[in-house]
This record gives C-alpha cells, structure tokens and sequence, in this order.
C-alpha cells in the first residue's frame, strides 16, 4: 500500500514537474553523497565562512531523510522573486529525477536560497505531502526557524538552515517511525480507556451520592420502607470497589428508576412540609405586621401630637414676644406725645404730622392688640387637645395663621388716641411685615417731628448761616468760574435779601416748628444741589487745563495736517475758546464737563505727535552719524 501511494505521488509530481519552464539558474548536477550544491560552482556565498558549508553537509548527511541545499547566487530572469524561486527549485527537483536514477523525490526535501534577489524556497517529499499532508502551512513553524536567523541582528543564514533541516527531519522520523507511531497508538487507546474509567466511576459515584443524599435526609421525608433503597445502596459501593467500568456503567443505568422514584416522594414530602413552613411564616408575619403596624400608628401619633403642640407653642411664643414688644413701643410713643403736647402749641403742619403719627400708631397698636386677643383665643382652643383627640389642636394651629376678624371695643378706649371703635381684619400671614412697614413709615414722620421740635425757636441765621456760600464764592473766582453759576443759592442776594428769607423761616418756626424745619431743609438741599454743581465745573476746568501746553516748535519738515502738531494745537486754541464760552454763558454742567474733554483730547494728540516728530529726527540723526562714522571708518 506504501509502495502504491509513493508511485502515484511520483507520477502526479513528475506529470506537474513536466510543465515547470526553463529554469532561471544553471542547474546543478546531483551528486550521490552531495547535500549542499552552490551555483554557480565555486561561489563563496556572502555571510557563510569558509566551513560553513562543510558543517551543513555533515549535518544533512546526518539526517534520517534526504535533506539538499542549494544556494545561489542569482536567478534570472524578470518579473516576480518569489516566483522565480518556485521556477528555480520545481526545476531542479524535474531535473534530479529525470537524469538522477538514485534520486528520490518522493521522500527527499530541497531548500533553495537565492541573494539576488534575496529570496527563499522550500520543498518537501511527495510522499510527505501525500501521506502527512506536509506543505503550505504545515511548513510554516519550521521556515520560521530560518525567518528568524536572516532577520536578526547579526544575520545566521547557516544557523538558519541547520535548525530548518533537523526540524523538518524531526517531524518527518517523528510522523513515520513505526515505534513511535506504535507508542502513540497505545498512549491513546489507554486515554481512552482511562476516560470510559472515569467516566464510569462518575456516573456511579454520582448515583451513590445522590441515593445516600436522599436516604441521609428527615425520616420524615422517606417511606415507611426504606430496605430495598439501602440494599441498592450497599450494592452498588460493592461494585465501585469492584471498578470494572462496563458493569459501572451498567448498573449506574438501572439505578436511575429507583432513585427518580424515591426523588419524587421525597420531593413531595418536603413540598408539604415547605408549605407547612410557609403557613405558619405567614400568620406569624401579619401578625407581626399588625403589632407593628399598631405600634407605627401610635408613634406616629405621639410625633404628630408632639410637632403640632410644639409648633403651636411656639408660634404662640413669638407672636407674644413680638406683641409685647410692640406695646411697649407704643406706650413709649404715647407718653413722649403726650410731654410734647404738655409744653407745644401745635398748629399748621405740625399739628397735621402729629395727628397723623398719633393715628397711624394707634392703628398700629390695634392691630397688635387684635393679634394679641387672636393668640389666647386659639390656646383655649388648643387646651382641649389630647392624644387621642388632636383635631382642636389642629384647627387652633389653623387659625392662628388665618385671617380673623376684631372689634375694637374688646380694647379699653382709654387706651387709644381717639375713642371710637370699628371691627378690623387682620391677616396673620401679612401681619408682621404690613406692621413694619407702617411702623417704619411712622416712625420717619415721628422723627421729624421730634427733629423739628428740638429745632424750636432756634434762630434760621445760626441753622442755615452764609459760610458754605462764601467758600463756594471763593473756590469759583480761584478757578475761574463766573459767579453767575452760584445766583440760585437762597442767600446769593443782598443782605436785606438775606434777612427777608431768615424771616420768613423764623416766623414759622414760632408756631408751626414742622413748617420750619422743612423749609430749613428745602433751602439746605438748594445748597447741596449748587455745591454739587460747583464741583463739577471746577472739576471740568481742571480737566480742561490739565494738558495745555505752549505753540510747538517748526519741526523743519512738510507734513500732513493729520499729522501736523500746530495744525491740531490750532484746533484746541479753538476749542478751548469755545470751552470759556459755554463756562460764561450756558446752565448745563454737563456739557461745560463734554467740552473740557475734547480740549483735552487736541491737547493730548499735539503733544504725541511733536513727541513722535522728535523721536523720529532722532533716528534719523542716529542712522545718518553711523553711516558718516562708517564712511570715514572706511577711507
């Protein structure tokens, strides 16, 4: 069969070899006892020594199957290397079996190595790719060994070769030994026989498990009868000890109906008893959850009875703090009232303030004394809550921030400014800020009413004298400013002018000290407002002056008017000159403040463009004096 399989892989590659063409090298002569073949002859291949070749002749005369290297030195012809490489070593294996009778191509391997181009090929037996399947990929992990020595650093082509030839006999002597193969054959049929071992005693030990499991469990779970289950129990440890992996496997077999069998009623007894388990689980659950539940109520009600008490509390606290203060405040305003009345006539806007002020109060401390009435009205209520009855404390906590209606008459009239009663709506939730914002408006009318009192009969000439005037008259002439910027001021005029509008304040100030003291203001922001205006002209004038400068200098040179410093000092002349206009005949500030700026800004350019004038000459000075220095350097 050998023989038979050898033949047709001779015929089937002498019919293939027979269409390979021309080679693209001499082909060499095969020689019995040459392995290793150079071409052409006598070459000195580059990176092999002088005994390399020697050393892989031996080696390959060492092997078990014919082994032939071929190096050489160039392939001719165009076109593909890799496909010249094929040509080369399909031509030389044609070649050795037509003219060599003892060459035998069925079993021998050809390595070709070629240096231009640099290229590699490989060939084994027909009788390796018949019988072992040996080519292609199968060659990858033994050309591998000699990828890896010509890639390297330093490259090994011989070393390369040497490991590629003892793998490729490695595998081959490997693959065809019939010992080995024997060996082999034997390792495997005992694997086998190990796996249907231990694949017996599994099955068994499984089956023994699982019986003693289930007869191991509660008596309660078993039958009555358990003695046919122990005694295929006790059998079958029997045979496991036995280990014969047929009977094993046998009886492992037939255990399974009983043990499904016993499974099953188990399974049913311990089903019953889980739902058992799980009724008596249930009721002691709600059971527990109703204990629970009961429990939650009853802490949840104290909390909420609790929050609502101290809630109640304490808004019930603040709202006496803050009445408390507010009638304190209110017998304060009442007696000061009442001790300004004692020792003033009031008339005109004085009595008009004070009446209105004493009013507004009094409004106000009806209001507190109706929040007041409200708070003990909801704590009665609130006293009738408990634990178990805490409606009235929700209702009480309800009302003490809604809105409630008050009748007056509850108060005693005495108390109050004027003695008529009404019914009043209060809105707790509006209350405190309505009551601050009246009480702070009030308390600014009462401020100026004790203000204007303090101010009674004070002479106007020493509230409001003539100082501030002059100092203003001064600061205006240092600057420059027309006086006519300060003829609003209440004391500008004459001093008969001035004493007529002390008169007049002094004469309010004997009856009605209110009137008094807002006209005294009204002439004393009339001051403020031209003092304010001063400043602001003496502050454009400074502006104004800030960068003026002399005419500039004739810089020699033609320039344009943009660039031309007298052209643009030229121009703030001008509007400077327009600036002393609006000073002496407009009202405004503000554009007296807009016309300073732009003078200003013409001051400004003429000085950065002289100052850009002058650096430029500089430089150009500089430049020529270098070029004068080099020239002379040079003659």
């Amino acid at each position: 069969m050998r023989l038979m399989t050898i033949l047709i892989g001779s015929i089937l590659s002498l019919a293939f070899l027979g269409e390979v063409a021309a080679a693209p090298l001499s082909i060499p002569e095969w020689r019995e006892g040459q392995h290793v073949y150079v071409v052409p002859e006598g070459w000195r291949p580059p990176l092999f020594g002088p005994r390399d070749l020697q050393e892989l002749e031996r080696a390959a005369a060492a092997l078990r199957f014919p082994f032939y290297v071929i190096i050489a030195q160039r392939l001719e012809g165009g076109g593909d290397g890799d496909r010249l490489a094929a040509e080369a070593i399909d031509t030389i294996a044609q070649r050795w079996t037509e003219r060599a009778a003892d060459f035998d191509v069925s079993q021998s391997q050809l390595f070709l190595l070629s240096f231009e181009p640099r290229k590699y090929r490989f060939l084994t037996g027909t009788r390796w790719k018949a019988e072992l399947g040996f080519e292609r990929s199968a060659h990858r992990p033994h050309t591998a060994l000699f990828e890896r020595s010509v890639k390297g650093t330093p490259k090994d082509p011989k070393g390369g070769i040497l490991a590629l030839m003892r793998s490729v006999d490695a595998y081959l002597v490997d693959q065809t030994d019939p010992a080995r193969i024997a060996a082999r054959q034997e390792a495997e049929r005992r694997a086998v026989e190990a796996r249907r071992l231990r694949d017996a005693r599994g099955a068994l030990d499984s089956r023994i498990l699982t019986l003693a499991g289930l007869l191991d469990g509660p008596a309660d779970y078993l039958p009555a009868d358990t003695a046919p289950y122990r005694d295929l129990l006790a059998k079958a440890k029997r045979i496991r000890q036995a280990d014969d992996p047929g009977e094993m496997l046998a009886f492992a077999d037939s255990m399974r109906s009983s043990i499904d069998t016993l499974s099953t009623y188990v399974g049913e007894r311990r089903g019953e008893a889980r739902a058992r388990w799980w009724a008596g689980f249930v009721k002691l659950l709600v059971g527990g959850l109703l204990l629970f539940g009961l429990i939650f109520f009853l802490v949840r009600r104290w909390r909420k009875y609790a929050s609502l008490k101290a809630s109640f509390v304490r808004s019930c606290a603040e709202w006496k703090e803050r009445v408390g203060n507010a009638s304190v405040k209110y017998v304060e305003f009442h007696n000061e009232l009442s001790e300004m009345r004692s020792y003033l006539t009031l008339e005109g806007e004085t009595k008009e303030l004070a009446d209105r002020v004493a009013q507004e109060v009094d409004r106000i401390f009806m209001a507190v004394k109706a929040m007041e009435s409200h708070v003990g009205r909801c704590q009665l209520l609130a006293v009738k809550a408990g634990f178990f009855r805490i409606d009235p404390l929700k209702r009480a906590t309800e009302r003490l921030e809604g809105e409630f209606s008050f009748d007056t008459e509850q108060l005693n009239p005495e108390e109050l400014f004027g003695g008529s009663t009404k019914v009043i709506t209060v809105v707790p939730q509006r209350f405190v800020e309505e009551l601050k914002e009246r009480f702070r408006k009030s308390m600014a009318d009462w401020k100026t009413l004790k203000e204007a009192t303090r101010l009674w009969r004070v002479p106007a000439k020493k509230l409001f004298p003539q100082d501030r005037l002059d100092e203003m008259i001064i600061q205006a002439t240092e600057h420059g400013i027309p006086l006519r910027w300060l003829q609003d001021h209440p004391l500008f005029g004459d001093d008969a002018a001035d004493q007529e509008v002390y008169d007049r304040l002094d004469r309010k100030n004997d009856s009605d000290p209110v009137a008094f003291f807002r006209g005294l203001e009204e002439l004393r922001d009339k001051e403020r407002q031209v003092g304010e205006r001063l400043d602001r002209l003496v502050e454009a004038v400074g502006l104004a002056a800030d960068r003026r400068l002399s005419a500039p200098a004739d810089p020699g040179i033609a320039l344009e008017p943009d660039d031309d410093p007298a052209v643009t000092y030229d121009k703030a002349l001008r509007e400077d000159h327009v600036f002393a206009g609006l000073l002496a005949s407009r009202d405004d500030p503000e554009e007296v403040m807009s016309q300073a700026r732009a003078v200003r800004a013409f001051y400004v350019k003429c000085a950065e463009q002289t100052a850009t004038i002058l650096k430029a000459k500089e430089t150009v000075e500089t430049v020529m004096a270098q070029a004068l220095s080099a020239q002379n350097a040079a003659e």
